[in-house]
């Protein structure tokens, strides 16, 4: 039985261990040796499928009604930066009351139905940061008190800052 021999192909690039110019198998090996990736067995093929019925489009354009019916239109455009006020509501026992959550807008995040915001206000000197669901039943309303300038989509390096260094200017309309 004989072994089938490697093809030989230049090399060009220098090594240091072969200079340039020498000339190797393919898989590496010196020309002559035996190629042993040459006795391995075909890959076997993919099976084939049966073609199915064709799919569906109702089902995704009743998720798109669906979806279409829970995105809120009644709220304002936000951006990051934004000074704005969320009232939310917040059950308490059997009683419901609204909070008003007044800040920062740090971050948006999603798209769709679980579109979110992050916001951040000082309270007592620390920082705090809270996270709505833009389309969620419970947010009353959300008011833009300012627009601030913000050259980034996530304002992460307000943490750092203190006091009037955390505020951003207004943007001119």
């Amino acid at each position: 039985m004989t072994v089938p021999t490697c093809s030989l192909i230049a090399i060009r690039r220098r090594t240091p261990e072969r200079p340039a110019g020498s000339i190797r198998a393919a898989g590496g090996q010196v020309a002559g040796a035996p190629c042993y990736t040459a006795a391995r067995p075909p890959a076997p093929s993919p099976p084939v499928r049966a073609p199915g019925p064709p799919r569906e489009t109702t089902t995704v354009s009743v998720l798109d009604d669906i979806v279409a019916d829970q995105i809120r239109t009644d709220l304002p455009e936000v951006a990051s930066g934004d000074t704005v006020r969320v009232a939310l509501k917040v059950v308490e026992g059997n009683r419901e009351r609204i909070q008003v959550f007044e800040g920062t807008i740090m971050r948006l995040r999603g798209g769709g139905v679980g579109r979110s915001i992050t916001v951040r206000a000082l309270r007592s000197g620390v920082g705090v940061e809270r996270t709505f669901k833009i389309n969620s039943p419970r947010i009353e309303r959300i008011e833009v008190v300012r627009h601030g300038v913000a050259r980034r989509a996530q304002l992460y390096f307000l943490r750092k800052r203190i006091g009037k260094a955390a505020s951003l200017r207004e943007r001119r309309t």
